[in-house]
C-alpha cells in the first residue's frame, strides 16, 4: 500500500458500529521518483487488489482496539514478566500462525478469533483474582 496509509475515524467509545464507509486515507510523500506518474488511491489499490472499502480492515481495526484496551486492563495488575508472556502469545497468534497452503482471510479471521477469547479469559480472570473479596 506504501506510500497511502489508511484509519478509521473513531468516536471514544463508538468502536462495535464502526463500518468500511469511515475509512480514511492517508498520503505519505516517499520523496522518491521524479513524479512523472501519478495515481488514485483507487488506481493504487486497485493494482494490489485492495477494495477500497474492506471490510477486513475494519474487523481487524476493531479486533486491535478491543485488545488495546484489554491489555491496559491486564497490565494494572499483572507482572511486567507475565504481560511479556501475554504480549508473545499474542504475536505469535496474531502473526505467526499461518499455514501458506491454506486461505490466508479465514486464518486470519481464526487467529483474531482466538485473541479475543485468550485476552476475554485472561481479563475476566484478571477481574475474579482482584475483587475485593480476594484481597
Amino acid at each position: 500500500m506504501f506510500p497511502i496509509g489508511r484509519g478509521l475515524s473513531i468516536q471514544k467509545g463508538k468502536t462495535e458500529h464502526l463500518s468500511k464507509t469511515e475509512i480514511k486515507y492517508i498520503f505519505v510523500n516517499p520523496g522518491c521518483g521524479d513524479d512523472t506518474e501519478q495515481h488514485t488511491v483507487r488506481e493504487w489499490f486497485n493494482r494490489f487488489q485492495i477494495p477500497l472499502e474492506d471490510e477486513f480492515f475494519v474487523s481487524w481495526s476493531k479486533a486491535m482496539i478491543f485488545l488495546s484496551k484489554c491489555l491496559k486492563s491486564i497490565e494494572k495488575n499483572t507482572t511486567e514478566k507475565a504481560m511479556s508472556a501475554i504480549y508473545n502469545a499474542l504475536f505469535a497468534g496474531l502473526y505467526l500462525n499461518y499455514d501458506m497452503a491454506d486461505d490466508f482471510d479465514s486464518q486470519v479471521q481464526i487467529n483474531l478469533e482466538s485473541s479475543v477469547q485468550f485476552l476475554q479469559s485472561l481479563s475476566e480472570f484478571n477481574k475474579s483474582v482482584m475483587t475485593p473479596e480476594s484481597t
